[in-house]
């Protein structure tokens, strides 16, 4: 009986409420371009309540740019239709009881849209006109229009970034100055993730597993920003921003061949499983011939291959209206490639880096954590035919949370916590392999206050940070001021202070470079090259009575040290050298077998610092060898004032103008050790005194000066510190090299011609780009040109859907000091060329053909990079 009372109630209520969900309506329609009629996939879609403008239902559009929304209450609405790169549409629609309502929605491009949502420069959503920074977008469709083999190469030509390319796939990309070899200095991140390697903090763009299908937009944001991301963001920070499987769904195929043997394809696909679950998979594959490398230092191999694969996969599930829970896991193979590190050229094969990823996203709450991990496979340093071993791994965590206390006042604060563990077997980190894991911890608020409405904000901000092998916690404070006259204009100025942890490598690497610096190949005369990190002691030089101790392998202990004006000690052993050269004539070597050796007095030691750029030795005085503290972090100051609007309708322009103070900043490794020679001239003095009674006047002048000159190029020793292990080779370190400054400007201009032809233009300025000293410690370079520009066209055929892109990039020469590469780099010039062409076919494929260096300028990046020609490709894009 209770069972029939129950149906009886279901039949009722079901015949009740049919009627009522009769009474909806639906809403359904298409979206495409202006410009081209093409559908776009990924649109935004939200309807809105006529009346308060509050949310009812959210869609985006599919792989034909369709979409529905089922059950809608009749009545008043707003249909707000966004997609990056358009101009958003906004119109009334009603909808009527039991009725389906069909629209098209034409999108027309906007390359000038100061709507523009960004989260990298708060890390919250706030538009691109709010933010308290210099802020780039590079769209989905900006990629779409353009060949890449890396994400990296989309941000070239933005303002104020340098990214030049050492291979066909190498890149090292810096902004604002600081662009050492196998550097990290700007933060890259891929969906909020660290993609840096684990332990040596080296941003390695080809082994991003992200495919270009998977990108929904690329963030640039310029300047510190340690007050938000923590250490290590002193000069900016690169957001890829995936996309959501939900508005992504559908398969994507590429297939791309080119010069340079290059052949390169990705698949990816994402789908939901019934409302909340959504997924998607990606993978991509490229195998390419590199241009043929520079140094000849080096023994590059005769097979240039470089290859790799990636897989990529995520998973969205959708909690509520506001709440979500994403996984996310990637691994990628350099399966052989050559690349540059500061201890020289490096063979990968089968290099790996793999991560796995959790967020949870509930309203303005935020939490993520996730593990970085990397494994070197079967890597050597070419020039010692060593072999590298990384299988280092970093564990992040953070907790972020938003809140609006009041309508004027919005508060952003977080903790977050970095584990690093290396693993390098003691290839990298040697006998410091047992004492390397780095533990950092830090906490962060940020308070925005809109003093006068929109027009006036105060942004302050701060941070701490705790780190295990620095003593003392770091502050980072962070303040600006934004004022917008109008909704298209902003004004900003703001102060940073951010802080650069000295990198792993710069405190406990131990790795030899070469065994025989001098490429004598002779023992004595064997020098060892070491590059080694900074200790918590420190390097401290022995001195005797104020005079440097040297070590020589010509004697049999060592350990045992002397003072440079004790050089003469070694005399005898310096004539054996010289005496078994076979330039030297026999009626020399005679004589100089009669000469005894000199007293202290009579001959004393001089200083000379191996010049890694020359290949020779620079003079140095006892007084300039000086012991090296322990690294502090290097702390950074900034003021900028920077514009960013809209001149006519039609014409955006951006400038910024900065200045960066360094303090404590971290130069590159360089030789600290000098090498012990016998003085030239009181060599040649001791010499002629002895022989010329001998010989006579005449004859011993000229025997002086040709024995003396080969004396005074032997090594007899090395002056090192204490600490090291091994007391005769040469050091290489890094070092506090006191304070740095410079400013400098960017200017970015972005118009509209013609209805579908647009500009744009970049400039970069550096006052200061070399030092000739830095605090006595010699020159240092931030391995970037003191001018830059880049001017391209695009253009839109509106029948055909055709694009086209025309780019000019300049660069000016400039010197590189970096690791054991230093050089001069030649101004060059670069035309680009792109055009993409929607087929008449089944599927709609798109055809894009790509020009790297148009002209086949043949031209070398960056010291010891491959010299660089032309890269044409072409690029079958399929999307179902």
């Amino acid at each position: 009986m209770k069972r029939q009372s129950t149906l009886w109630t279901v039949l009722l209520l079901a015949v009740f409420l049919s009627p009522l969900h009769a009474q909806n309506g639906i809403l359904t329609g298409t979206v495409s371009s202006a410009v081209s009629g093409e559908s776009l996939p990924g649109v935004h879609i939200r309807l809105l309540d006529s009346n308060d403008n509050s949310f009812v239902a959210g869609a985006y559009s599919d792989g034909d740019g369709a979409f529905t929304f089922r059950s809608i209450d009749p009545g008043s609405y707003q249909l707000v239709s966004s997609f990056l790169g358009c101009r958003t549409d906004t119109r009334p629609v009603t909808v009527t009881a039991a009725q389906t309502l069909e629209i098209g929605i034409a999108l027309e491009d906007e390359i000038l849209d100061m709507e523009e949502v960004i989260v990298t420069a708060s890390r919250r959503k706030e538009k691109v006109l709010d933010a308290p920074a210099s802020v780039a977008v590079i769209t989905s469709r900006d990629i779409e229009a353009r060949n890449a083999l890396t994400p990296i190469e989309h941000i070239e030509g933005v303002q104020g970034v340098d990214v030049v390319q050492k291979g066909v796939m190498q890149r090292e990309y810096a902004a604002r100055g600081l662009n050492n070899v196998f550097n990290g200095s700007m933060r890259t991140l891929v969906d909020n993730r660290i993609t840096n390697l684990p332990s040596l903090r080296a941003n390695i763009s080809y082994l991003l597993s992200v495919e270009d299908a998977d990108i929904d937009r690329i963030e640039v944001v310029l300047g510190p920003g340690s007050a938000l991301y923590g250490p290590n963001v002193t000069n900016g920070v690169t957001n890829i921003i995936t996309k959501s499987p939900f508005a992504s769904r559908g398969t994507d195929v590429s297939l791309m061949a080119g010069t340079q043997s290059l052949l390169s394809g990705s698949l990816r696909h994402a789908g939901t499983i019934g409302g909340d679950f959504g997924y998607r998979v990606s993978a991509g594959y490229t195998t390419a011939e590199d241009w043929e490398f520079t140094d000849l230092r080096e023994p590059y191999p005769d097979d240039r291959t470089a290859e790799r694969w990636s897989v990529d996969g995520r998973l969205d599930y959708v909690l509520g209206s506001s709440s979500s829970i994403t996984v996310n896991a990637g691994h990628s193979t350099a399966v052989r490639g050559l690349d540059l590190t500061d201890n020289g050229a490096v063979l990968a094969e089968n290099f790996s880096y793999s991560h796995v990823q959790s967020r949870f996203v509930s309203g303005d709450l935020f939490a993520q954590v996730y593990l970085n991990m990397n494994d070197a496979g079967d890597t050597w340093l070419l020039r010692e035919n060593q072999k590298i071993v990384d299988r280092s791994r970093k564990i992040v965590a953070e907790v972020q949370h938003s809140s609006t206390p009041a309508g004027w006042e919005r508060l952003t604060y977080g903790v977050d916590m970095f584990l690093t563990r290396p693993e390098t077997d003691g290839t990298i980190m040697g006998r410091n392999e047992d004492k390397d894991d780095v533990n950092e911890f830090g906490a962060y608020l940020q308070s925005d206050t809109r003093l006068i409405g929109d027009y006036l904000s105060l942004l302050l901000a701060g941070r701490v940070d705790y780190h295990s092998v620095l003593e003392d916690p770091v502050f980072s404070p962070r303040a600006g001021l934004r004022f917008s006259p109008t909704g298209n204009h902003s004004l900003r100025l703001t102060y940073n202070r951010a802080y650069q942890t000295p990198v792993i490598s710069d405190l406990f690497l131990d790795m030899i470079i070469t065994d025989d610096i001098f490429g004598i190949g002779i023992e004595p005369l064997m020098y060892g090259l070491r590059n080694v990190g900074v200790p918590k002691s420190g390097y401290a030089f022995q001195r005797v009575d104020g005079d440097l101790l040297f070590h020589s392998k010509f004697n049999p202990d060592p350990s045992m040290g002397l003072p440079t004006a004790q050089a003469a000690a070694y005399w005898d052993a310096v004539v054996q050298v010289v005496s078994a050269s076979p330039d030297l004539p026999e009626d020399a070597r005679q004589v100089l077998a009669m000469i005894p050796a000199p007293g202290a007095g009579d001959v004393r030691g001089t200083l000379a610092m191996l010049n890694i750029e020359t290949e020779g030795f620079d003079a140095v005085e006892a007084a300039a060898v000086q012991d090296i503290a322990k690294l502090k972090p290097t702390l950074l100051e900034s003021w900028e004032i920077g514009y960013k609007g809209m001149l006519t309708k039609r014409i955006q322009l951006g400038l910024d103008i900065y200045h960066s103070a360094y303090e404590d900043f971290i130069a590159p490794a360089r030789v600290v050790t000098p090498n012990v020679f016998l003085d030239g001239m009181q060599t040649a003095a001791y010499l002629y005194a002895n022989a010329a009674p001998v010989i006579g006047e005449e004859a011993a002048q000229q025997f002086a000066a040709l024995v003396a000159e080969g004396m005074a190029q032997v090594p007899i020793g090395t002056v090192t510190p204490e600490q090291s292990g091994d007391r005769t080779e040469v050091l290489m370190a890094p070092v506090n090299a006191g304070r740095v400054e410079y400013w400098g400007s960017d200017l970015s201009l972005r118009a509209g011609l013609l209805a579908n032809l647009n500009v744009a233009a970049t400039y970069s300025y550096i006052s200061t780009v070399y030092f000739d000293d830095v605090a006595g410690r010699g020159p240092l370079s931030l391995n970037v040109p003191q001018h830059k520009a880049s001017f391209s066209l695009q253009y839109t055929e509106p029948s055909t859907g055709v694009q086209g892109n025309v780019r000019y990039r300049f660069v000016d020469g400039y010197r590189i000091r970096s690791g054991i590469y230093e050089g001069t780099i030649d101004p060059y010039g670069l035309i680009d060329l792109g055009v993409r062409v929607p087929l008449p076919l089944p599927l709609r494929p798109n055809f894009v053909l790509s020009v790297r260096n148009l002209l086949n300028h043949e031209h070398v990046e960056y010291i010891g990079g491959a010299s660089i020609g032309r890269l044409m490709t072409g690029q079958l894009q399929l999307h179902f």
